[in-house]
């Protein structure tokens, strides 16, 4: 999942290739979801990984 910044224009392709620089073949995501907002965070700023779960669990 990818939130971009206001402003910002990227294809999830762009993100692909940009990642394949920087990781492994076996890290590189094959899929890239755009968000609208941002994703939810906790006090600390940290992703709230069972939110997000629970998108992916509805959309299933």
């Amino acid at each position: 999942m990818v939130h971009l910044k206001p402003g910002a224009d990227a294809t999830g392709q762009e993100l692909r290739d940009w990642v394949r620089g920087k990781l492994a073949a076996f890290k590189v995501p094959v899929k890239v979801e755009f968000w609208p907002e941002t994703l939810p965070r906790n006090a600390n700023g940290k992703i709230l990984k069972t939110e997000l779960k629970k998108v992916f669990e509805g959309a299933a």
